[in-house]
């Protein structure tokens, strides 16, 4: 997690919830206050916004631990959920809907595709699965938000909407793959 300033801890066995109700569907975390161990924190550059900030997280942290488990090299043809004609030498998929077979088809060995969506695949063919949590660390972060910061690395932003509009940020979703992340503003 991202902070500005010094954290605020909460006593070891407390839990900060928000007065507000789940919307949405099984991924709701939405929340006021959030108690987060110290050291899963790093502080937020101040040329990095908010709105990146938050969706660094799952955003940052998937890309990273996808690139990481295929073991991409310079030079080398790496397809994200789609395929380039000839000579892919590492698959991630982002997307689900047989992409792990068409990696597979493609001969792309199955320790270099990761898919962080279609677990029966990557359980069929023995393939990574390293999604976000694989590269859940306040060092990852860090480094990513010092990309952010030197102006290296963008978090596409899709759509902003005010917690009020918690309810309409979840339909969006709902829609299917946007491109870039949808930000709940809590004030």
């Amino acid at each position: 997690m991202l902070v500005q300033g010094p954290a605020q801890c909460l006593p070891r066995g407390l839990v900060a919830r928000s007065s507000r109700q789940p919307v949405g569907d099984e991924r709701a975390a939405q929340a006021d206050y959030v108690a987060v161990p110290a050291q899963q924190t790093t502080p937020k550059p101040a040329t990095v916004d908010w709105d990146q900030a938050g969706a660094l997280f799952v955003a940052g942290g998937t890309a990273y631990a996808a690139v990481r488990a295929v073991e991409a090299k310079p030079g080398e043809t790496v397809a994200v959920s789609a395929a380039a004609p000839d000579g892919v030498d590492a698959f991630i998929d982002a997307h689900g809907d047989g992409y792990v077979d068409l990696a597979i088809r493609l001969g792309v060995a199955p320790d270099r595709i990761n898919t962080i969506i279609d677990f029966p695949a990557a359980e069929r063919y023995g393939t990574k699965r390293d999604g976000g949590m694989s590269a859940a660390t306040a060092d990852v972060l860090a480094e990513l938000a010092a990309l952010i910061a030197a102006g290296e690395l963008t978090v596409e932003i899709s759509a902003r909407y005010p917690i009020e509009q918690v309810r309409e940020a979840y339909a969006e979703l709902a829609k299917g793959h946007t491109r870039g992340k949808i930000v709940l503003r809590m004030r």
